[in-house]
């Protein structure tokens, strides 16, 4: 490769690709044989055959329908995608959320991330304010910044967002010179704490937003996976005024390798996320295919069986962190989601104990990813949801090792 070619071609760039290089997946690094460090569905739990069947339906019932930019919806499917989707979808959204929704207010996307990046671009620019979480999802805190808004966090506690400090907040931006435009939030089995929050902050929340005149972005893609009880209803439930846009994915709900989920809200809302786009939305052929999916009933099946084989790795995690881990970590048992989040006793060399455990083949994700600053070197987030059950134990066991390890070896520095 030419050296000088390459520093004078990327001496071009614009500001933006100089400062925000394209988001990264994290992969497990190398030596890692019981990986919990990744938040991803089971794998071995993917649908193949049921797609299988969805996607050879499509192509003998479709025809070459399915393989054009769009269908009889119309020229506006490649602005907002296969209109046969996005009304399955209203439909489903309207029934949970008893909040009526038309397909108009629905667009498909290209994976999640794809959804709140069009979000922060729809309604974020220099000069604009930002609200997230202090713990958040780091590309969502990334998305925004890439914007040009002021981000500015509320903590979150057991119960998720603080939603009292919020006005204080947004009263701070206005007083900074700031318009503050959007609230981002994960209510339902936070990223990564696992929190819910409850139904009294949902309503402050929502009516906060109306009196504040801000959008709220509800990151909604744990929604489905409560298992004990299930979770409250969703922010855009208590919406009456359209404040809320609801992003979710079928990536956690089927495979990740579809790059397949939505951004709902109020049709204007929505419009300003296909504005804000630059491509011809989704595929058609996939978007066909899982219409299909939905409307056969194989995904409810599917979120089904989900839900009991993911609980059983949680009580297994559970059960194995309270016998190998405590007193070295506190946490509480996540009511539902991907996710627990694990404070480290002071007394341990967190550093150290990480190292051991890398060691030993166990990856976790640290903290300090999901806040600025040095809020988060004690935590640890972790996710057995794709671990194989079998690992789940013996993982864990090597976790609590490595952490009386690193206790031991603190105690005589």
């Amino acid at each position: 490769m030419d050296l000088g070619a390459s520093e004078a071609i990327s001496a071009k760039y614009s500001t933006r690709a100089r400062l925000f290089a394209p988001p990264l997946g994290s992969a497990p690094a190398d030596g890692v044989r019981i990986n919990f460090d990744q938040g991803l569905p089971d794998p071995s739990l993917f649908p193949i055959d049921e797609l299988r069947r969805c996607l050879d339906a499509t192509l003998a019932e479709d025809g070459d329908e399915a393989l054009r930019y769009f269908g009889a919806g119309g020229p506006e499917e490649m602005q907002y995608g296969h209109l046969g989707l996005r009304a399955e979808l209203a439909r489903r959204l309207a029934e949970r959320d008893e909040r009526a929704l038309d397909p108009a207010g629905v667009t498909l996307v290209n994976g999640s991330t794809d959804g709140l990046a069009l979000v922060a671009n729809a309604f974020l620019g220099p000069g604009d304010g930002a609200v997230i979480e202090a713990l958040t999802y780091p590309h969502t805190r990334r998305f925004i910044a890439a914007t040009g808004a002021t981000v500015r966090t509320v903590p979150v506690d057991d119960d998720g967002m603080v939603v009292d400090a919020l006005p204080q907040v947004l009263d701070e931006l206005r007083a900074e010179g700031c318009t503050p435009k959007l609230v981002a939030t994960i209510p339902t089995f936070h990223a990564p704490t696992g929190t819910v929050l409850p139904v009294h902050r949902r309503r402050a929340l929502v009516d906060m937003a109306v009196e504040h005149d801000v959008m709220v972005l509800e990151d909604n893609c744990y929604y489905h996976f409560g298992y004990d009880t299930a979770p409250p209803p969703t922010l855009r439930s208590f919406d009456e005024q359209g404040v809320v846009i609801q992003s979710d994915s079928f990536s956690k709900y089927v495979a990740p390798g579809l790059r397949l989920a939505w951004v709902a809200g109020h049709p204007a809302a929505v419009e300003g996320v296909v504005r804000a786009r630059q491509d011809f939305s989704v595929s058609a052929l996939l978007a066909r295919a899982i219409e299909r999916f939905c409307r056969s009933g194989d995904f409810d099946r599917h979120i089904e069986l989900l839900r009991a084989r993911y609980r059983h790795k949680r009580d297994v995690t559970t059960a194995a962190l309270r016998e190998h881990c405590e007193p070295l970590v506190a946490f509480r048992e996540p009511a539902g989601g991907f996710y627990f989040w694990l404070r480290v006793a002071d007394d341990v060399d967190w550093l150290h104990a990480r190292e051991l455990a890398a060691a030993d083949g166990v990856a976790v994700r640290p903290g300090d990813q999901f806040v600025d600053g040095d809020a988060g070197p004690r935590f640890v987030r972790l996710s057995p949801i794709q671990v194989p059950d079998a690992e789940i134990e013996p993982g864990i066991a090597l976790l609590g090792r490595a952490l009386r390890a690193a206790r031991r070896d603190h105690a005589r520095s």
